[in-house]
Order: structure tokens, then sequence, then C-alpha cells
């Protein structure tokens, strides 16, 4: 009698993504809102970037690879006058430069060395001419950690310095949240198997572990979701 062997066959379905919006961190919501890690459902997400600074050959890879990020943006209205008359008037200039010395000192006061926080403020506008007190100011900025308490007391912290500012000058004020991406956090193993994969395919490639930078990607979105992770 022949014995029939059973056949067992693997597939594998791999999903080719470009990330779209990267560097605003809108891409991976949008896309993800289309379905993109469902039907079939996405198990395990890796992703490379490149970096013109490391030299060919050459692949970092890491546990905690980069911070989240959180972007906010400071809209100050105060009462516009005529330069001549500043008593007429609230200045919104003036209502953001002493909310943006109180960001700026609140790290250096409140987070301790070692727990690589960053808090930019990259836009102050305001103003179209030099003698009228204009009535808006923006200040847009970032933070970025790698703990989500810090990123959660800090921004508790950011609520409470700006409205006692602008209360205090008599001005109005109101933040809005423009990204909230959290920490890329990799799989240590999954990281090991691609390691070991890439070697085998070219053993001239130098293979570096521990790459973390305060820099954010919102691939972290895709992995969190993909690795069930919060």
């Amino acid at each position: 009698m022949l014995n029939l062997m059973k056949l067992y066959k693997i597939y594998a379905l791999i999903k080719l993504l470009f990330q779209p919006g990267e560097e605003t961190f809108g891409g991976a919501q949008a896309v993800m809102a289309e379905g993109v890690l469902e039907n079939p459902k996405v198990d395990s997400a890796s992703a490379t970037h490149v970096a013109s600074i490391v030299p060919v050959g050459t692949i970092a890879y890491g546990a905690l690879t980069a911070a989240s990020i959180f972007g906010f943006k400071i809209t100050i209205t105060g009462k516009g006058t005529h330069g001549a008359m500043p008593q007429n008037g609230v200045d919104p200039i003036n209502v953001g430069v002493h909310i943006y010395q109180a960001l700026q000192e609140l790290i250096a006061c409140e987070c301790a060395p070692d727990k690589e926080v960053t808090l930019t403020i990259g836009q102050f506008s305001s103003g179209t001419v030099s003698n009228i007190i204009p009535e808006t100011a923006i200040l847009q900025g970032t933070l970025r950690t790698f703990d989500s308490e810090i990123k959660q007391y800090l921004f508790t912290r950011i609520n409470e310095i700006v409205n006692n500012i602008f209360n205090a000058f008599h001005a109005e004020s109101k933040i809005d949240i423009l990204t909230d991406t959290p920490v890329l956090c990799c799989d240590e193993k999954r990281n090991e198997e691609i390691v070991k994969a890439l070697s085998s395919m070219n053993t001239e490639f130098n293979m570096v572990s521990g790459l973390h930078i305060t820099a954010s990607n919102d691939f972290a979105v895709y992995a969190c979701v993909a690795m069930d992770w919060e």
C-alpha cells in the first residue's frame, strides 16, 4: 500500500509600504485608516531608514530606537493697538516671550539630565509691521522623551505654565495638539533574527547595535499596532 506523505506549505504574505508623511507624523494614521494593516492582518512590521551621514554598508539597529514626539501649537490672543500707545493693548509677543522662557526653564529645572527630554520651540510668529502691537502670536514646538510618565507630567506642566502666564498678562490662549507619536520600541528578538539574515546575505555589512536617538518617526504607530503594544 502506498503511503502518502502529507505536504504542508507555509505561505508568507509581505506588504511593502512607502512610508508617507513621516516628517509630519500624520502618514501612519492616514494609511492605517485605509486598512493597510488588515486583510490580512499584519503580525509584524519592520522598517528601514536611510541616513546620509552613515557610511555605506553600515546597518544600525536598537530596542528604543527613537523618542516619542508630542507636537503642540500655542495661540496667544491679546489686544492690538498702536505702538505709541501700548497701554491700550495687550501685547501677545510679550506674553509669548514669557511662555518661551518658562518652557525652557521647565526642562532645565524639573527634568533630570539622564531622562533624555528635549523641548523645542521651532516657530514664534506675530505681527506684520514695526509700529503696531498685533492681536495674536503663535508658538509651535515639540516635546520628545522615552518615558511616558515624564511626557504626561510635562504636558500637564506646559498647560499650567501657559494658563498662568496668559492670566497674569490679561491675554487669552489655547493649546492645540498637533501630533502624539509613541516611542519607537523594537522587538529585540526580531532585531537579532533580521541581523542574522542580513549578515548571511553579505558578510561585509557593518552591523551596529544600540541605535538610540531623540529624533522621532511615526513608524512607531505601525509597530505598536502590529505588535499589540500600547
